[in-house]
């Protein structure tokens, strides 16, 4: 939450000041910043885009019960 909060407000403040403001290395910002996602997250993306085709081709119906309906 803290780097990616320094990694949005990059342009009004340097990254050195906020890693102080915040208590954290920037050696481990940057680390942060060059992490692939983890498993976890990749699969919630894959969910995602799979509700999303779903969805749309349910002709957009909210709920669950609309849509396995159709």
């Amino acid at each position: 939450m803290k780097y990616d909060f320094i990694r949005s407000h990059r342009q009004p403040f340097t990254i050195a000041a906020m890693c102080r403001v915040f208590n954290v290395s920037p050696s481990g910002f940057y680390e942060w910043r060059a992490r692939t996602p983890s498993a976890r997250a990749q699969a919630n993306a894959a969910l995602l885009g799979e509700i999303r085709r779903v969805h749309r081709e349910h002709h957009e119906n909210y709920g669950a019960i609309k849509t396995w309906a159709r």
